[in-house]
This record gives C-alpha cells, structure tokens and sequence, in this order.
C-alpha cells in the first residue's frame, strides 16, 4: 500500500458518526453569528464578566463573529483579535469534514502532526497573552 493510499470512512462507523457530529457543531458555530444581533453577547452572557468586571478569554468573540459576516473585517478585530482566525478555521475544518462524509476518505492536508500541534500550542499562547493585555489595558484604563 501506497503512502498516499486514503483510509476508507464509512459513515455507518463510530468514527463516521463523529465526524458527522463535528460538522454539525461547526456548520451551528458558523451560522450562529447571522442569527444573533449587533451588541449581542450571546445566549448566556458572561459570568466571569458578571464576577469580576473583566474581559474573559472569549469576550467578544460572538460580536466578532456577527462583525465578520456583516463583511466588517476591521470591526470584527475590534471586538475581538481572534474571532476571524477562529472563522476561517472553523470553515476550513467544516468543508474538510464534509468532503471526506462525501468522499467516504480521509483526506491529508500535507501538514505534518507536528506543524500542526506547534500551531495549535502557538495559536493557543498567543490567545492567552491577548487575553492577559486586554485585562491588563482594562485595569489601567479603569
């Protein structure tokens, strides 16, 4: 067998199955922003605003989002740095999923695992120091 031989995904398999669930939760995260209004917060709001009065990690991403499919690019980095990068990935990641549900295969996106996890470590220290300076500017704006 070939390096590049693709691995058949039966969608009647377990790993079909999540598959078919991971682009569910993508395809309701991708649409959800065009269902939401301009200064939303979401459907819960966010308690650890509501406790501490400062940003949480993800403060911002829903206006973001609605930002982001108003076509208002420079708007959505305002309200939050990542919520375009979380956009594109998630979009990415749906379409992928749902050609390899399609196709029955796997697909390779000519990355190695490495890459990858350096990428998602990356992104996900990059995310934390954002974080951390939005509270920081919060407290000395405050």
């Amino acid at each position: 067998m070939s390096q590049h031989a693709y691995k058949r995904l039966s969608v009647n398999s377990a790993q079909g199955r999540l598959y078919i669930l991971w682009a569910f939760i993508l395809l309701v995260f991708l649409i959800f922003p065009y269902f939401t209004e301009s200064g939303s917060t979401g459907i819960f709001g966010c308690k650890f605003h509501q406790l501490t009065g400062l940003s949480c990690p993800t403060c911002g991403m829903s206006r973001s989002l609605y930002e982001l499919t108003q076509f208002n690019l420079l708007g959505s980095l305002k309200m939050h740095l990542f919520g375009p990068i979380i956009y594109l990935l998630a979009t990415f990641l749906f379409f992928k999923l749902f050609l390899e549900i399609i196709s029955g295969r796997s697909l390779t996106i000519g990355m190695s695992s490495r890459f990858i996890k350096i990428s998602i470590i990356s992104l996900g220290i990059a995310w934390v120091v954002y974080w951390l300076v939005r509270m920081a500017m919060e407290i000395i704006l405050a």
